[in-house]
């Protein structure tokens, strides 16, 4: 199946999907050294987002948080692409400072279960399952 979005930040990428519900902090939700989600809230909490491909409907708090996942790109444990229902200021900085494919406008509710593995195409939108 392909689902088209928005596309924000080039580039392409696959890999195993893990879904979050809830918007997530990059400075609190997630550990800074080993990409694990620290939101007991989400169902993703306990995973780690390392060389998955992230869903988030959008990120909450500081901007900072952008550099906590430009942080992960160094030290090789940050996603492979995100997939998110809205892109606010924080998400896409945090993707073109990391060079992280980003497609957004993708609903929930569209992407197979955390798991499936997909491909996303920041280029021109697309995520294939």
């Amino acid at each position: 199946m392909i689902i088209v979005g928005k596309p924000l930040v080039p580039g392409e990428n696959e890999g195993y999907l893990i879904k979050s519900s809830v918007p997530l902090s990059f400075l609190g939700d997630i550990d800074p050294e080993t990409g694990t989600i620290k939101n007991h809230k989400s169902e993703i909490f306990g995973l780690s987002l390392s060389h998955k491909i992230l869903y988030i409907p959008y990120t909450i708090g500081s901007t900072v948080g952008a550099y906590i996942l430009y942080r992960l790109k160094k030290i090789g444990r940050c996603p492979l692409a995100i997939i998110s229902k809205k892109g606010d200021l924080t998400l896409v900085s945090a993707c073109v400072i990391s060079k992280i494919p980003l497609v957004t406008n993708i609903k929930y509710e569209d992407l197979p279960p955390t798991g499936s593995y997909v491909k996303v195409d920041g280029t021109n939108g697309s995520v294939i399952y």
